[in-house]
C-alpha cells in the first residue's frame, strides 16, 4: 500500500480531497477531509543568565546566549545612546531607556522563531571629585609651577588641557601633570576623567592667577673713577641671586675686563648690566653711568722752607707731594749749590748767586 504524506505549512484547517475516477468493476471515488494544523510551541528566554533590569553609569551586563530550547539569540540594540550591545554583553551608555531586540531562528518542527524587546533602566552614575592630594593651586608666582592631582578620588584617570595657553601651560613628567604660568593673568585649566562602572564621566574647569614676576635689583656702588684708577662691579643681582654678564657701551673712556672697570680718560663711562629671569624674577638688563675724573693735579708745600741759605748752609726740600703722598725726586744744575736727597748745601759762592732746583 502506498502511503502519501501531508507537509503542514502554518498552523490553521488544512482541506484534502480524495478521488479517483473509477474502474470497470468500481464506482468512482470523491471525498473531502479537514486536517487541523496546530502552531507550534514558541521559544523562550532560558532562566539564567537573568536580564539585568538596571544598569548604572557605564556598567556592563551579561545577556543570555542562547533561548531555553537551545537556539543562539542574537542581540541588537535599538537605542544606541543609551546602551550598546557586543555579542552578549550590553553596555551602559547614559542615562534613560535602553531597549533590546532579540532574535532568534525557528526549531524547524519543534519551535517557532524567537523575537522579543526587552527593557534596561539605565541610571547616572554618581558625580567624580578630584583626589585632595596634591591640592589644587589658587595662584603661581611668574614661571613657577605647582602639580596637579593624577587621579579622582573614584580612582579614574584625570587629564589635564589649558584653555589659555598664553597665560599656563600643561606640564608632564614622568607622568605627573603640573600647571606652568606663562604670563601674568587668569589661567584656566579643564580636568577630564572617564567614567567608571558606577560614577559618571567627569569635567571642570579651574581658574589659577598667575602673578606677574617681580623686578630685579641690582645694586652698582661704583660711581666714579678717578684717572686711571680702577673698581669693580657686582656679579650677582641683589634679589634673585643672578649672575650678572657686563659689557661696555663707551670704550674710549674706559675699559671692562670681567668685571673690572679702568678708566681710561675724563668723561663717561657706560656699562650694561644682564642678568637671566627666574620663575619669581623678570630678566634684567640695565645701563649704568660711571664718571671718569680728570686726575687731580699734585703740589710740593714749601711751607717752613727757607728760600735763602747763607755760604754753605743747607735746606731740607718736602720729601712727598701734597696732595698725593708721593715721593719726590730732585735734581739741580746750579754751580751755586749741592743737592743731596732732598738737602740742599750752599757752595759759598763770591757773590749771591741763585741756585735752582727741579722736583
Amino acid at each position: 500500500m502506498n502511503k502519501l504524506v501531508v507537509t503542514t505549512i502554518n498552523a490553521g484547517d488544512c482541506n484534502i480531497r480524495a478521488f479517483n475516477a473509477g474502474t470497470k468493476d468500481l464506482l468512482g471515488y470523491d471525498e473531502q477531509f479537514t486536517v487541523t494544523v496546530l502552531p507550534l510551541p514558541e521559544q523562550s528566554l532560558p532562566a539564567s543568565p537573568v536580564v539585568p533590569t538596571s544598569l548604572k553609569g557605564v556598567a556592563t551586563g551579561t545577556l543570555p546566549a542562547k533561548t531555553q530550547q537551545n537556539a543562539t539569540i542574537t542581540w541588537t540594540s535599538s537605542t544606541t545612546s543609551k546602551c550598546t550591545v557586543s555579542g552578549t554583553t550590553v553596555k551602559a551608555v547614559d542615562a534613560g531607556t535602553c531597549t533590546l531586540a532579540a532574535i532568534a531562528p525557528k526549531i524547524v518542527g519543534q519551535f517557532t522563531a524567537f523575537s522579543d524587546s526587552v527593557d534596561i533602566d539605565i541610571i547616572e552614575g554618581d558625580p567624580q571629585t578630584l583626589s585632595a592630594v596634591p591640592s589644587l593651586p589658587t595662584s603661581i608666582l611668574g614661571t613657577g609651577s605647582a602639580p596637579l592631582p593624577v587621579t579622582t578620588q573614584q580612582g579614574a584617570q584625570v587629564t589635564w588641557s589649558s584653555q589659555t595657553s598664553s597665560v599656563c601651560t600643561i606640564v608632564l613628567s614622568k607622568g605627573a601633570p603640573s600647571v606652568a604660568g606663562v604670563t601674568d593673568g587668569t589661567c584656566t585649566i579643564r580636568a577630564t576623567a572617564p567614567a567608571t562602572s558606577t560614577f559618571r564621566a567627569y569635567q571642570e574647569d579651574i581658574d589659577v592667577t598667575i602673578q606677574p614676576r617681580d623686578t630685579q635689583v641690582l645694586t652698582v656702588a661704583l660711581v666714579s673713577i678717578t684717572g686711571t684708577g680702577s673698581g669693580m662691579l657686582p656679579t650677582i643681582t641683589t634679589t634673585g641671586a643672578q649672575k650678572v654678564t657686563w659689557s661696555l657701551s663707551t670704550p674710549n673712556t674706559c675699559t671692562l675686563a670681567g668685571n673690572k672697570v679702568t678708566g681710561k680718560m675724563p668723561g663717561t663711562c657706560t656699562v650694561v648690566a644682564n642678568a637671566p629671569g627666574t620663575a619669581a624674577y623678570l630678566p634684567l638688563t640695565d645701563s649704568y653711568d660711571i664718571t671718569i675724573n680728570a686726575k687731580t693735579a699734585q703740589s710740593v708745600n714749601f711751607t717752613g722752607v727757607s728760600a735763602t741759605i747763607t755760604g754753605t748752609q743747607t735746606v731740607n726740600l718736602p720729601l712727598l707731594t701734597n696732595p698725593g703722598n708721593k715721593a719726590i725726586k730732585w735734581a739741580t744744575r746750579s754751580p751755586s749749590c749741592t743737592l743731596k736727597g732732598n738737602i740742599v748745601t750752599g757752595k759759598a759762592p763770591l757773590a749771591i748767586s741763585t741756585c735752582t732746583v727741579v722736583g
